[in-house]
């Protein structure tokens, strides 16, 4: 079941991919041991949007 929060003036904010964002950026910063803050913004994204069961495939070259 969905877990949603109200939050300020009538948002509402569902938590219910919390798990799958997690999930995936532990997978991605198991890529490498030090990362740029643009590497981080586009592994930010990409868990995003597992968040919402869109998998990106990325390429990464050590």
């Amino acid at each position: 079941m969905c877990e949603i929060e109200a939050r300020g003036e009538g948002t509402l904010i569902d938590h219910s991919g919390s798990d799958r964002f997690t999930e995936k950026m532990e997978e991605l910063l198991k890529l490498g041991k030090r990362f740029t803050s643009q590497e981080l913004f586009v592994m930010f994204h990409v868990a995003y949007e597992a968040m919402f069961g869109r998998d990106i495939l990325l390429c990464y070259a050590a």
